[in-house]
């Protein structure tokens, strides 16, 4: 199964800067790891290690 590139990274970016903000709020470790996860998906992806469309095409 094939995932849209765009809209995934979309959705990763989102969520990175929301664990930004919680691990200072919240000051829990949980959204440090999270956050550093989140980044190293992304390289990934960006790097094409993850079978992703780089467009919307099925």
């Amino acid at each position: 199964m094939k995932l849209d590139k765009k809209r995934l990274l979309e959705c990763l970016e989102k969520e990175e800067v929301s664990c930004g903000k919680r691990k200072f709020q919240e000051k829990d470790r949980f959204y440090m790891g999270r956050e550093t996860a989140i980044r190293d998906v992304i390289a990934r992806i960006e790097l094409g290690e993850f079978d992703v469309r780089e467009d919307n095409q099925a």
